[in-house]
This record gives structure tokens, sequence and C-alpha cells, in this order.
């Protein structure tokens, strides 16, 4: 069994939904990555030249096999032309909890549209070309 259907075979069980839970975070970084190396058109090799890595070190932040730092990731991202955001969703209430601005301001929670694109994990890109994947968004 793979991807959804192992999710529900093992819903409800606390330590599989947290281990379900971090390894949704490592794929979704590395398809993000991914989309932001396609978006700007750099390759493997060009990417890890710049982030000073070898390319089989790129191919593991992708795939999941490295578990990368907050630090790399931003380090990753930058390297690129991107800015890290994050937003934590509430898993009862479906609030938001954003920083409106870098380095700690807070914003106020929102509830989430439950029809909005990326609750469903499809990337929407907005008029300023900032991407939003899952919940994440480089800028």
């Amino acid at each position: 069994m793979t991807g959804v259907t192992d999710y529900y075979w093992g819903h409800g069980d606390p330590e599989y939904d947290a281990v379900y839970a971090e390894e949704s975070v490592v794929g979704d970084v590395g398809e993000l990555i991914a989309l932001a190396m396609e978006r700007k058109g750099v390759s493997r090799a060009e990417l890890a030249e710049r982030c000073g890595v070898t390319p089989g070190a790129i191919t593991q932040r992708l795939d999941g096999r490295s578990n990368m730092t907050i630090r790399k990731l931003a380090a990753t991202l930058y390297q690129l032309g991107y800015d890290v955001r994050m937003e934590l969703v509430d898993r009862d209430t479906h609030e938001r909890l954003t920083l409106d601005a870098p380095h700690g301001a807070r914003s106020q929670p929102e509830p989430v549209q439950r029809l909005n694109p990326k609750a469903f994990g499809v990337p929407v890109l907005s008029s300023k070309k900032q991407v939003i994947h899952r919940g994440v968004s480089i800028a």
C-alpha cells in the first residue's frame, strides 16, 4: 500500500498519524524545492554549485533522504531567489497562524477556507508570482 491508502489504513493510530504528518512535510518540502527549481530553470547540478554541496546532496534534499534543517531549507531556497514564509494550520479548528512580517510580527488566526486549492495540496500562483504549496509559501 502507498500514499492515501497507507494513510487510511493506519489512520487513528496516534503514532502512525504523527509519523505520517512528518513524512508529509518532508515530501512537501522536496516538492516545493523542485517546483522552485523548475520555475527558475535551475538544474540540480547548478543548485548544488550555488549551495556549495554535491548534486547528490541536492537529490537527498529533494527526495527526503536528508534530514534537512530549516537553515539548509532557507539557504537552498535563497540560492533559488526565494524567501520562506511559514503558516501553521490548527488540525482541530482549521485556523491559520502566520507571521505578517518577517521576524516576529504575528497575525490573527484566520479560518481555512475548505474549498481553497491550497487545502487540497494544489500549488496556487498569485499575481505576485508567489508560489504557495500546502500551506507553505515561497516569495
